[in-house]
């Protein structure tokens, strides 16, 4: 960890609460509601959004040991994430070569190969056919080019970087850019699974994702709620904004940072009064603090007001003990509970009057510029070649 960069964080954290400000921009920013509804945007979005570059889907950790798996859609193309023996992570679409059955649903362990469930063709971890029943009635089919298909999958700093695209490797670095320094010396290399959990919820896509670059509602809608999580230290109303290219980062703080000298004495100690909430372009969510770790991942779902939601928990370190991991699973459902059961409450009646045809227009205000920074990204995508 960086500590003088995230000391220099808090300090900023809490000068901005002395001042009763968010970090903030002079300009609000109006936008038609059909971009919540529209069918030929949610395509064009799917098209030029998720399946053209490189996107964060997770951590080394989802797959830790050789032989782990992990199966799931990635912007409706099935995939699978899986370590060899040589603990190599790789990427497939999530279907067998013979008849398009998925091989493998879940998380789990493939102990070095994956059946077909349909009719048991068999593949390495490397993606190669190894087998099949009556082989020789495919005698006349080029049984050697029927292996998985590859998705390129990068793996670096403990982050998992899959592209849609055969054609494109992902470089890591590239796609962080200048948000490395504020992610790399955290360590997620060193971090151990905990619990995962993935819903269709009906909302847009962007709606989801746009909850998550502002602080703006978290006071109104989450208060009692984040009363109840941190006691007698709660959330402060006031959070930083960074952007960092195409990413960018809120970051909220405790009132501690206010109220004790020793929480601003050092980087670890701040930190143990602060959540950093980092947005990876164009739907990953790493956010964390001296504790808890979780992954969220918001795309589209079946329909422009369908989205598709993981969301991850991680603890530092080795596997923790059966007590402490209780107490992560427990921080898990209350963050679940207050992003999806809140959150999603407040943007699924937003989208029902989308739906319905009113307001024709929303605004985004100068203390959300995550919001209009990330529309800003989105929309420039869907005009590019």
């Amino acid at each position: 960890m960086d500590g003088d960069r995230v000391l220099r964080l808090g300090h900023r954290l809490a000068e901005l609460n002395r001042r009763k400000r968010f970090d903030s921009v002079d300009h609000s920013v109006e936008a038609d509601t059909s971009r919540y509804i529209d069918q030929g945007r949610f395509a064009l979005e799917k098209d030029r959004i998720f399946r053209r570059e490189p996107q964060l889907i997770g951590l080394g950790a989802d797959i830790p040991e050789p032989g782990d798996y992990w199966a799931f859609d990635f912007a409706g193309m099935p995939v699978v994430v899986v370590r060899g023996p040589d603990g190599v992570a790789r990427g497939f679409v999530n279907s067998c070569r013979h008849r398009g059955t998925a091989i493998a649903e879940g998380r789990g362990n493939s102990s070095g190969r994956f059946l077909c469930p349909y009719h048991h063709w068999t593949y390495d971890t490397k993606g190669k056919l190894t087998g099949l029943p009556e082989r020789g009635a495919f005698g006349d089919c080029n049984l050697e080019g029927r292996n998985l298909i590859a998705l390129p999958l990068a793996e670096k700093y403990g982050l998992l970087v899959l592209s849609p695209s055969q054609d494109m490797e992902p470089d890591i670095d590239v796609f962080l850019g200048p948000v490395a320094p504020e992610i790399v010396p955290f360590g997620f290399e060193d971090v151990s699974f905990v619990k995962s959990r993935t819903e269709e919820i009906p909302i847009n896509w962007k709606l989801m994702n746009e909850a998550g670059m502002e602080g703006y509602h978290v006071t109104a809608l989450h208060g009692p709620s984040l009363a109840k999580i941190n006691g007698a230290d709660p959330t402060m109303r006031y959070f930083t904004y960074d952007r960092f290219g195409r990413h960018g980062r809120i970051c909220a703080g405790k009132r501690a940072l206010l109220d004790s000298d020793s929480a601003l004495s050092s980087g670890d100690e701040a930190l143990r009064h602060m959540t950093l909430t980092n947005y990876f372009y164009p739907s990953s969510y790493l956010t964390f603090g001296t504790t808890n770790i979780t992954f969220q991942r918001a795309e589209p779902g079946s329909a422009p007001n369908r989205t598709m939601l993981t969301l991850t928990a991680y603890s530092w370190g080795a596997a923790a003990s059966a007590e402490i991991r209780q107490r992560h699973e427990f921080m898990f459902d209350a963050i679940w509970n207050i992003g999806v059961g809140e959150d999603a409450w407040a943007m699924g009646s937003a989208q029902r009057a989308f739906d319905a045809g009113y307001p024709s227009t929303v605004v985004y205000g100068g203390v959300e510029p995550g919001v209009q920074n990330v529309n800003e990204q989105w929309d420039a995508a869907l005009v590019s070649n």
